[in-house]
């Protein structure tokens, strides 16, 4: 299963698929050969796969972690179904686990403000934070897609941030406000 999943690994990267995923989905492979191999279990079998969720599940992974290895071994089966002619894939009869819905707890408009207003403004280094603040607030990137912004991302005119490869490695527009653009303007005016 090993060498295959060299291949899978070259595949997936080649299709364009970001390092983050192809990485998630070797290790979740890996770590299922590993314990197919510790408990002397035919990998191909859909009582194995299944087996393997439930061990997930009674050792206390999170729905979401298990789904997360599911979603891994589909993709990685099916690809075998297509270069290595696996049939069948044991995926074919396996229902994906459920997860529950997640809900988001948000920030108030005034809790903002007063972590906001907390920051001051006596140093460069505080305008900054004050902007990264404001950038996340009104757009909602990631934390990653903050940190990849560079001074090119930011279209003044349009007042639009440029997101570059952010999740799935899609690049899109993100709209903010007229107060983000004058407090990074700012915050560029006074850092060294």
């Amino acid at each position: 299963m090993y060498t295959n999943l060299a291949d899978f690994v070259v595949s997936k990267t080649a299709s364009g698929l970001s390092g983050r995923t192809v990485d998630w989905y070797a290790a979740s492979v890996r770590r299922y050969s590993e314990w197919t191999e510790v408990m002397s279990a035919p990998k191909e079998k859909p009582e194995t796969v299944e087996g393997y969720l439930a061990h997930l599940r009674t050792d206390g992974r999170s729905a979401f972690y298990i789904a997360g290895c599911y979603r891994a071994l589909s993709v990685f089966f099916k690809w075998m179904e297509q270069r290595r002619g696996l049939r069948p894939s044991p995926m074919a009869v396996i229902s994906p686990p459920q997860t529950p819905i997640k809900r988001v707890t948000h920030i108030s408009a005034g809790q903002f403000k007063r972590l906001y207003d907390s920051i001051p403004v006596d140093h460069w280094w505080e305008l900054r934070d004050r902007c990264l603040l404001l950038i996340l607030f009104y757009s909602g990137l990631r934390a990653s897609e903050l940190l990849s912004l560079r001074l090119d991302s930011v279209d003044r005119d349009r007042c639009l941030l440029l997101v570059g490869a952010g999740k799935g490695d899609k690049d899109r527009d993100v709209p903010c406000t007229d107060e983000v653009i004058t407090q990074l303007d700012l915050y560029l005016s006074q850092r060294p």
